[in-house]
């Protein structure tokens, strides 16, 4: 029996146990109150999110250009606490890899999926590494990390190789996708894709009313 308490008190002691239990308190609240049915479900200003995003990176990284010309409205019933960590989570992910520059896109397609979309100009992913980038603990070669040290993301301090994992968990709560391919800016571009919410194509359930205090509500000059 001593010999399993000494195995176990060893095991806590590794950096991959605290990773995953980073993960686990991140994502398993969200996976079960979050996407449209969800107990956190409310209505959910993207660009909202979005903009704020922007604005931190440019506090924290104000050497970086960022470009939002391409965010446009977009609603969803959703948990504005899991996507806003979506959000920020790309948003430092791009930081970190970029050179000079990251851009972010956001759009209600016509079938009214919503797709959100955010690029740099670093290196890119190799298409191998396309799929396993978003799992747990996978660090990929440090050309492709060119910021480290700029306010990175929180969920993936170190190269814990979280970050992106906690995306595509988060996502997949909402009944999304996330993927990486090439961007316009000659590196990658993540983009998430969100199903349709018919509920909201009624613009009176977008009412800010129905929103309590927090991120995605609407504020007053909340687009400055």
């Amino acid at each position: 029996m001593a010999d399993v308490v000494v195995d176990a008190t060893a095991a806590v002691r590794q950096p991959a146990f605290f990773a995953t239990l980073i993960l686990l308190l991140a994502v398993v609240p969200v996976v079960f109150l979050s996407g449209i049915g969800g107990a956190f479900a409310r209505p959910v200003d993207l660009d909202g999110l979005v903009l704020d995003e922007v604005r931190r990176l440019r506090r924290a990284a104000p050497g970086l250009r960022i470009g939002t010309a391409g965010v446009s409205a977009a609603w969803r019933r959703a948990d504005p606490r899991g996507l806003g960590r979506v959000v920020r989570n790309l948003g430092d992910n791009a930081a970190r890899h970029a050179r000079s520059e990251i851009a972010f896109d956001l759009a209600e397609q016509p079938d009214g999926r919503v797709v959100l979309g955010v690029e740099d100009d670093g290196p890119g992913v190799p298409p191998e590494d396309r799929e396993r980038v978003f799992e747990r603990f996978v660090r990929l070669d440090e050309a492709r990390s060119r910021r480290s040290g700029d306010g990175g993301d929180a969920d993936d301090a170190g190269g814990s190789g979280l970050g992106l994992a906690i995306v595509a968990e988060l996502v997949a709560a909402h009944d999304g996708t996330a993927t990486v391919t090439d961007g316009r800016l000659g590196g990658a571009r993540f983009e998430v894709t969100l199903p349709p919410d018919p509920a909201l194509r009624d613009p009176a359930l977008r009412d800010p009313a129905l929103q309590a205090p927090g991120p995605g509500a609407p504020r007053p000059g909340h687009r400055s």
